[in-house]
């Protein structure tokens, strides 16, 4: 019995009751105790332990996250009655068990008076997966000592002398072969190299101790640390984390890295796999610093700054109404207003707005939409996330102010939409053309405004050369900083002379009297009286234009009834302008059978319309003048000098192309431009130009440097032709311009003096 009481008082005995308590509810943990006491036999009856718990595995056996638990277990009588109160970590929750312990040999039998076991166990893995949390997002470092221990290099017997010897060896060998892999293929790695990918990983909290390693194995190392539980995959937020803490030492910037995480594949629940990531991120990262590299250089110095306020005063009002309707519907699916939703039910949201954001801002905005410790997307901050995305989208214009690279991605995606030796396509394919270039981020309201800039021919197709110099113009010039910052510089005086301009003339109404001004408020309604609103011209569309086509009244047309139906004289009392009927034509969605849903399509894009008339920035573009004034610097962009580097046509198809195919192409351009005679002649002496070069030069199609010659000039022909039907076109819009103002101010006059005789009596 004495021997027995005297073993109860033992340090050992209170680790037992420690170890038997916490094997109840531990779980997959592996735990050990330690009494914090030095002594064999405790004194008074009260140990103070502290037990380390810890989740190894097979893939893992290093322990990543350890949770401390601190106990104190007190003898109440010498019958085995014990009180045992433990805390996890530093937290003040105190849990309190009572039981009898008794000593069998050398096991603690202890009998508990409370059942709490499953609720522990819950409350240890909530604990666990806090710390893996923070640990993930690598704001503490919680490597555990046996982890940094087992970093270390292990200590060799080599002496001195032979250490310095292999040292020299190896880095010698390292210099005759200093390559590492990069997607496959070697690369010669620099210094520079090897400071980035050592600042990475002390960024990342691994090991130091090689500098060969591979952008992959980096990225496999960095993602696998924090997956603690080997899932293979990681939420969004916590791989835009370490990609941002990572990347940063490889010369890329935070555009750069969302940029790169828009290639990851996420799921709907907003998880990413994190493998086949890395498995293509190494050529991804070098391909953006290549680009990032020549576009520091093509800058020339410190770029011109794009301010909030220049984003206001150019795109204030696109941004405020699409901010408006995206955050109502995100307040729909928040019954529970806590400025919240799902990420899946943001995504949903921003596609169903695909007339107010074009793919590549929808991938953008998933990046840069703020996410709260759950994953979910934070709605409230929109209006301010569409401003920085507008802001960053010009800073970092790599691929849209580089025409050469432009043209080439143009060409390309026209090619996989079906490039035929025509160089001719409908509307709406040069709309999914513009739509599929992943490599710039426009916006979709300046889509919109390219395609109303194309012209089409009598059977209803687009040539490839005009679309590709217009869009390549417009491009580069709308997101160069310089020119852009000269815009916003001219729409903030425009706007602060127009405010001028309104208070002088209500100073001016005060001053003449009450009578003049009723009369001017009457021309007012006469004048608006004559120009449709927006609920007219939807309603006119629907009911007196395209029902009349719908003989099956299915509210679908076939592509080419819905094209003429536009062209008719009914269409034309809308008042829509020439190049707002070809962007309204053109963003028209097709469907598998050639039929475009007409009701939804005025329903989508008449509002559109109705905004573009109001914004300043797009006006120009809008009426057909943009070209002709040059505004703020703006030009149609050669594309001859690039046309021998990457023609538009391949190889294959020019060496096929016969002059039959030449002529008739030739005759269907010079039909297509019959409204007047100064674009029949230019077509003329342009076709009959390249029937004399086609004349001139019988070449074999096995004769390559003839062919590319020969082809060359054509396309450059090609490409002025495509230059003076815009211009001309230009001046057309501009003459019907001048002539619907001289007969609005005709009806003004009129107007004016029918009112005369009334006002005086």
């Amino acid at each position: 019995m004495a021997a027995a009481m005297m073993e109860m008082r033992s340090r050992d005995f209170g680790i037992g009751v420690v170890d038997a308590c916490v094997s109840l509810w531990c779980g997959s943990h592996s735990f050990v105790t330690f009494c914090d006491s030095d002594a064999e036999e405790i004194t008074g009856g009260l140990w103070q332990c502290r037990t380390v718990l810890s989740q190894p595995i097979q893939e893992t056996p290093v322990a990543h996250v350890v949770i401390h638990l601190r106990s104190q277990v007190k003898l109440i009588d010498d019958t085995g009655n014990i009180h045992l109160d433990f805390t996890f970590e530093d937290q003040d929750l105190i849990h309190h068990w009572a039981g009898a312990a008794s000593i069998l040999g050398y096991h603690v039998s202890v009998k508990w008076e409370v059942k709490t076991h499953v609720a522990l166990s819950h409350f240890l893995d909530c604990v666990m997966d806090q710390k893996q949390a923070v640990r993930g997002a690598g704001h503490q470092n919680l490597s555990t000592d046996f982890e940094a221990s087992r970093r270390e290099p292990p200590e060799t017997d080599m002496p001195d002398e032979a250490e310095s010897s292999y040292s020299e060896m190896e880095s010698s060998s390292a210099e005759d072969m200093d390559f590492i892999d990069v997607g496959g293929r070697k690369k010669q790695t620099t210094d520079v190299d090897r400071q980035r990918m050592r600042a990475a990983l002390e960024a990342a909290g691994l090991p130091l101790d090689f500098d060969d390693i591979t952008t992959g194995a980096l990225l496999m190392n960095v993602f696998e640390a924090s997956d603690e539980n080997s899932e293979g995959v990681l939420t969004h937020k916590e791989v835009a984390d370490l990609l941002q803490a990572t990347l940063g030492h490889f010369g890329l910037s935070e555009w750069d890295t969302r940029t790169l995480l828009t290639m990851a594949n996420e799921t709907d629940d907003g998880f990413i796999e994190y493998k086949p990531f890395t498995q293509a991120a190494p050529e991804l990262i070098e391909a953006a610093q290549r680009r990032r590299a020549l576009y520091n250089e093509r800058r020339d110095g410190a770029p011109t700054e794009v301010t909030p306020e220049a984003i206001t005063v150019t795109f204030g009002d696109e941004l405020t109404e699409t901010s408006r309707l995206m955050v109502e519907a995100c307040v729909h699916l928040d019954p529970n207003d806590t400025g919240a939703i799902r990420r899946d039910q943001f995504r949903r949201i921003l596609h169903n707005r695909h007339d107010r954001l074009s793919p590549q801002e929808i991938q953008m905005l998933l990046q840069y939409a703020p996410e709260d410790d759950t994953g979910n997307i934070q709605y409230t901050t929109l209006p301010e996330v569409l401003e920085q995305l507008r802001i960053d989208c010009i800073h970092n214009a790599l691929v849209e102010t580089d025409v050469k690279t432009l043209r080439t991605q143009l060409i390309l995606l026209l090619r996989r939409q079906g490039l035929t030796a025509e160089a001719q396509f409908s509307p709406y394919m040069l709309r999914n053309v513009l739509l599929a270039a992943d490599q710039i981020c426009i916006s979709r309201r300046l889509i919109f405004v390219i395609l109303g800039m194309v012209g089409c021919n009598h059977q209803r197709m687009c040539d490839a050369h005009e679309f590709i110099q217009v869009a390549c113009s417009v491009i580069s010039h709308l997101y160069d900083t310089v020119a852009f910052a000269k815009i916003a510089d001219r729409l903030t005086a425009e706007g602060e002379a127009a405010q001028k301009q309104r208070e002088l003339d209500e100073l001016n109404a005060m001053v003449q009297g009450m009578s003049k001004q009723r009369a001017a408020d009457d021309e007012e309604e006469e004048e608006e009286e004559s120009v449709m609103d927006r609920e007219q011209v939807e309603k006119h569309l629907i009911q007196y234009v395209f029902s009349l086509k719908d003989e099956k009244h299915r509210a679908t047309l076939e592509w080419t009834r819905f094209y003429d139906a536009m062209q008719s004289p009914e269409a034309q009392q809308v008042q829509f302008s020439e190049q707002e009927t070809r962007a309204f034509l053109a963003n028209a969605n097709v469907d598998e059978n050639g039929e475009v849903a007409y009701v939804e399509h005025v329903r989508t894009w008449v509002p559109i319309i109705f905004e573009l008339r109001k914004s300043a920035i797009y006006e120009p573009y809008m009426n057909g003048m943009a070209f002709d004034l040059e505004q703020d610097g703006l030009q149609l962009r050669d594309m001859v000098e690039f046309e021998t580097d990457f023609p538009l046509l391949p190889p294959e198809m020019r060496a096929t192309v016969t002059k039959e195919q030449k002529g008739s192409r030739s005759s269907r351009r010079r039909d297509s431009n019959a409204e007047n005679s100064l674009p029949r002649l230019v077509s003329r002496r342009m076709s009959g130009s390249v029937r004399r070069l086609t004349k001139d030069h019988n070449f074999d199609a096995d004769d390559g440097d003839a062919v590319k010659r020969v082809m060359a000039k054509r396309q450059s022909l090609a490409a002025r032709l495509a230059s003076c039907k815009l211009q001309v076109g230009n001046e057309v819009a501009t003459k019907r311009g001048a002539a619907r103002r001289a007969q609005l101010a005709m009806k003004k006059e009129s107007a004016a003096a029918a009112a005369k005789p009334e006002s005086e009596a």
